[in-house]
């Protein structure tokens, strides 16, 4: 009677201990679960860098990191009118960009968008016309692409008026 007794005991310990381990798998599945879940939420992005990035890229004529930090729905708009992704490029490839100036960094990031305001002293050639160097204000959103894993330039505004001199 004891063996039988000592069988059920031992029968039952087995049992509890394979549902506790069951749960203990269960609950390290669903934490890799959630932990993959946030990995696609967009990092931390260091917003100033990336406009700084972009400016560098610019002045270097790096077509192929602007194009790739480039959203295909880009759009932007200027004191002569709106521009798509393909004309922004055009307008890009055709900068001089002299000496610049960035500052008066203002942002804001909500979940996958970053906002940057900025003041710009650069001299430019922008479709032929000769701009003065006093500070502008710009402003750019980036928004993240958890498929590429890159922030990428969704919209710019430049306020800088193009017929002064």
């Amino acid at each position: 009677m004891n063996l039988l007794r000592a069988i059920t005991m031992f029968s039952s310990n087995q049992s509890l201990v394979f549902i506790i381990s069951l749960i203990l798998l269960v609950g390290t599945f669903l934490g890799c679960e959630q932990k993959n879940r946030t990995a696609a939420d967009p990092p931390e992005a260091d917003a100033i860098q990336l406009e700084k990035r972009m400016w560098k890229a610019m002045s270097n004529k790096n077509i192929s990191w602007i194009k790739k930090h480039m959203a295909e729905e880009f759009q932007s708009v200027h004191s002569d009118g709106a521009r798509n992704r393909s004309a922004e490029l055009q307008l890009i490839k055709g900068l001089n960009l002299g000496d610049y100036t960035l500052s008066n960094f203002k942002t804001t990031q909500s979940n996958n968008q970053i906002v940057v305001t900025y003041s710009i002293s650069v001299i430019e050639t922008i479709d032929g016309e000769r701009t003065n160097t006093e500070p502008a204000p710009r402003l750019s959103v980036w928004s993240w692409q958890p498929d590429d894993e890159v922030w990428q330039w969704t919209a710019h505004a430049n306020l800088k008026p193009m017929s002064e001199n």
